[in-house]
């Protein structure tokens, strides 16, 4: 990675990162291109194995393209704030970012139920109770991830190279005027 002052190479804060995330693209190879497709998303850690499960209907391309060739590459981002130097009349965006690669496989029907249990857990604390038809319907696919890097730019955690400002916890302690983080790109509002 170039940018080694954003690089997120710790295991647990790259798991933390994918906690927080709400959709995970995968990139399958369409004859020589990449096919990209945004899927919900499960998380299994295992020890250090990360394993990603998804859900799809029974047929389709995605399913196709996994056939040919069951590698994949896979991307999430979360935290998404716009920083605003208006002063400098300049900006940046903070965010946090998990890529990697592995290898995908459909999942078993006998193990369908707990692998959608654990793609539920990614978006609601309680377990599930499928209708069991629609288990029999789906497509659940299990992602064994064999690589995988972190990247995260954010200005309020880090120290700012325009000035020596520190932050407490996720909100920039600056002088009015000079940095803000915008709550939408639209319409900024001002200090």
């Amino acid at each position: 990675m170039r940018r080694k002052d954003r690089e997120v190479a710790d295991f647990n804060e790259m798991i933390d990162i994918i906690k927080k995330c709400d959709v995970c693209r995968i990139a399958l190879n369409d004859e020589g291109f990449p096919y990209i497709v945004p899927l919900n998303f499960g998380l299994d850690v295992q020890g250090e194995q990360v394993f990603l499960y998804f859900h799809a209907a029974m047929t389709g391309r995605k399913l196709d393209l996994i056939a040919r060739d069951n590698r994949a590459a896979f991307e999430m981002d979360c935290g998404h704030k716009l920083v605003l130097y208006e002063e400098e009349m300049n900006c940046t965006m903070e965010y946090e970012s998990v890529i990697g690669r592995g290898t995908i496989e459909m999942v078993p029907e006998e193990e369908k139920y707990e692998a959608l249990k654990i793609l539920m857990r990614q978006y609601h604390a309680e377990d599930f109770p499928f209708n069991t038809d629609m288990i029999r319907v789906t497509a659940v696919l299990k992602m064994t991830v064999t690589g995988m890097t972190g990247k995260r730019r954010n200005q309020c955690a880090q120290k700012d190279e325009r000035d020596s400002t520190k932050a407490e916890g996720t909100l920039c302690q600056r002088p009015p005027g000079s940095v803000r983080r915008a709550e939408g790109m639209d319409k900024p509002a001002l200090f």
